[in-house]
């Protein structure tokens, strides 16, 4: 006798495989969402390439007056060197330490601290003199400690004119978060007894 074959209801099998698939696909709204959020993703990624960075960066060296932190930017800077002392002009200003003479000229040497209104400590330190170049005109900054070079970026500091507690805020060009004040390198060399000269 032969044996019967069995039929497949191919009908059946082909709803249960639909249903498989709908089982494991993502319903429809949540795989709309995925799709909409990696569209949205793509469109930052490409308007960040397209975009430049405004915010300029620069180097500037910090430095200590007292137990407050300053900085200059490093393309105002010819030179750093340890203090070894000045020549005082009689009738100048306390702001004006002396004069010296580096290599065969001579240079106004301004004490940044007595510019800024800070209190002068008895026992201070020689310090270091940070030599200030625009153009042709040199003076050397006298200061109390250098601490490092750092970079700063332009929209990590704000005005100064928002902190009106700080007596020298008209020779600042900005402060940061870690309150590292930002010096003029053009407010200092507009002081008068260095537009004049020293002698």
């Amino acid at each position: 006798m032969k044996p019967q074959t069995k039929r497949f209801d191919w009908a059946q099998v082909s709803q249960k495989l639909q249903q498989l698939h709908l089982s494991v696909d993502p319903v429809p709204q949540a795989k709309e969402r995925i799709e909409t959020a990696y569209r949205e993703r793509a469109a930052r990624l490409a308007l960040q390439r397209l975009l430049p960075d405004t915010a300029a960066t620069f180097a500037a060296l910090v430095f200590t007056l007292g137990t407050e932190h300053y900085a200059i930017e490093l393309r105002d800077l010819a030179e750093v060197l340890p203090f070894k002392g000045c020549m005082p002009v009689p009738g100048m200003p306390p702001e004006l330490a002396g004069v010296l003479n580096l290599r065969g000229a001579i240079r106004p040497v301004v004490d940044v601290a007595r510019v800024m209104g800070l209190p002068i400590a008895k026992d201070r330190s020689p310090g270091w003199l940070l030599v200030l170049r625009r153009g042709s005109l040199q003076t050397g900054l006298l200061v109390d400690q250098v601490v490092n070079v750092r970079p700063f970026r332009s929209d990590d500091t704000v005005d100064p004119a928002h902190d009106g507690t700080h007596s020298a805020i008209s020779y600042l060009k900005g402060i940061t978060a870690d309150n590292v004040m930002l010096i003029s390198a053009e407010k200092l060399l507009s002081l008068s007894f260095i537009k004049e000269g020293p002698l």
